[in-house]
């Protein structure tokens, strides 16, 4: 039985995994980091964390849209022109 395909599929799956919870770290932290510049009277660790969790939550959705106004809503841009 031929098993090099499928440890060469957790390689990639192991990657892809690791790769998603470092991009899940740097959106949550800056969404964190915009929307306690924008409104500093809750503390930074609990907008990011708050931030991580609806991330983890809508990314397991197969498409997952914002609008402008609701990227903004989610810290993930600065301002809307």
């Amino acid at each position: 039985m031929d098993t090099s395909g499928k440890a060469e599929m957790q390689d990639r799956l192991a990657r892809m995994t690791k790769l998603e919870g470092r991009m899940a770290n740097i959106l949550s932290q800056r969404a964190g980091e915009t929307l306690f510049a924008r409104d500093p009277s809750t503390p930074l660790d609990d907008r990011v964390t708050a931030s991580r969790e609806r991330l983890e939550k809508e990314w397991l959705k197969r498409d997952w849209w914002l609008d402008s106004d609701e990227a903004y809503a989610l810290g993930y841009v600065d301002e809307i022109r």
